[in-house]
């Protein structure tokens, strides 16, 4: 096939096409691997307490508010970052357990302190 029909096909550039052959032809299927370091970087990062805690005291300050807590983030940190990278990192810390009293330590989760599980339950 021609690269004009091919692109044509996928909805891309033609220069994506080439770009493709050539990457084939110089690595192989390993050349289409994501390398460390790709893509762009975090501006918020779960690991980093700084943005932990300024996030955990936004939230208590503004809760379900979010452009002002991109407002006092973006404020602290003297970062640019929109609503969606804000809802993005309250997302990683929900998953990281972080909400619940927890810090995630290298895929692990750490207590900050002892949590009561019985709360809210019916005896």
């Amino acid at each position: 096939m021609q690269f004009k029909d091919i692109a044509n096909y996928l909805e891309v550039n033609i220069n994506t096409v080439g770009n493709w052959v050539k990457t084939w032809e110089t690595n192989g299927i390993m050349g289409f691997v994501r390398k460390s370091g790709q893509g762009c970087k975090p501006i918020l990062s779960v690991t980093n307490p700084t943005h932990t805690q300024l996030l955990s005291k936004s939230v208590d300050a503004h809760s379900q508010n979010v452009k002002a807590i991109q407002a006092e983030l973006i404020k602290e940190l003297g970062v640019g970052m929109g609503v969606d990278t804000v809802k993005r990192f309250l997302k990683k810390i929900i998953i990281h357990g972080d909400v619940l009293g927890v810090v995630p330590t290298k895929g692990k989760i750490k207590p900050l302190m002892s949590i009561n599980t019985n709360v809210g339950k019916c005896s």
